[in-house]
């Protein structure tokens, strides 16, 4: 009886599992990306990272 109760229990939560994981990666949405490029070599940070973009600045907009 109780090896019965755990093969049954162990199918449940095991099938529970297997559905989780399929919900999961079906209901999963695209990230998208923005691409900034480092024009300059000084370390600014006027808030906008566009003709003129430094580190700082391509982080901060990331």
């Amino acid at each position: 009886m109780f090896n019965k109760l755990f093969s049954m229990l162990r199918i449940f939560f095991l099938s529970t599992a297997l559905l989780a994981i399929i919900w999961l990666s079906l209901n999963g949405s695209a990230a998208h990306a923005a691409s900034f490029t480092v024009t300059k070599l000084t370390d600014s940070n006027d808030g906008v990272c566009d003709t003129d973009c430094s580190l700082r600045e391509a982080i901060i907009a990331a």
